[in-house]
């Protein structure tokens, strides 16, 4: 696990800051805001991100960003 979030968490984390989203959402936005991505790269962000200890699962599918996660939002 490297020390930097990479450029695509950081959107991730943008999304769910205020709002919880599921993988497949948060990839169709992406998508809209012109960011290559698939649903597959975001479930490993996610996971990853879970893993800092920056966003938990809200339920058994959606997932949020917890406080300490806004230091990462540009």
């Amino acid at each position: 696990m490297s020390e930097d979030v990479t450029d695509l968490q950081r959107k991730i984390l943008a999304l769910i800051f205020n709002d919880t989203h599921r993988p497949a959402a948060i990839t169709r936005n992406l998508r809209k805001k012109n960011v290559e991505c698939d649903q597959n790269q975001v479930v490993q962000a996610l996971n990853d991100l879970e893993q800092r200890d920056l966003v938990e699962r809200s339920g058994s599918k959606s997932w949020t960003a917890k406080d300490a996660a806004e230091d990462y939002i540009e």
